[in-house]
């Protein structure tokens, strides 16, 4: 679920004000949450919809799901670039080639260049 909308975004931090709330008198439990309603949101041109949601009860944590998260791998580290010296070196007729267009300007432009 990703989305710019603000509709959205403020139906998600109305549930999760609603989860805080009910961590105090649900410690180590979980909520079961469901999409209770919609609610239009209109603004400007714009026509949002506000996803109301509602915990229906709190149930006890699954063993499979640790408190503390599940254990993943770190990231891998980059690997140190490597040089290559027929691809460092800097390009000689770059310059050269911007430099030619203000003598083309003055020559009329590449319109008999290409003809």
């Amino acid at each position: 679920m990703l989305s710019t909308s603000l509709a959205l975004w403020h139906g998600i931090d109305e549930l999760h004000n609603e989860y805080l709330a009910g961590l105090k008198t649900n410690p180590d439990k979980l909520p079961v949450v469901i999409l209770a309603d919609t609610r239009e949101v209109r603004s400007n041109d714009n026509v949002s919809f506000e996803p109301i949601f509602e915990i229906t009860r709190w149930v006890s944590r699954p063993a499979d799901l640790p408190a503390n998260g599940i254990a993943v791998a770190a990231p891998a580290k980059p690997k140190p670039a490597t040089k290559r010296g027929d691809l460092d070196e800097e390009i000689p007729f770059a310059w050269a080639a911007m430099a030619a267009i203000p003598l083309l300007t003055v020559l009329g432009g590449l319109g008999d260049f290409f003809a």
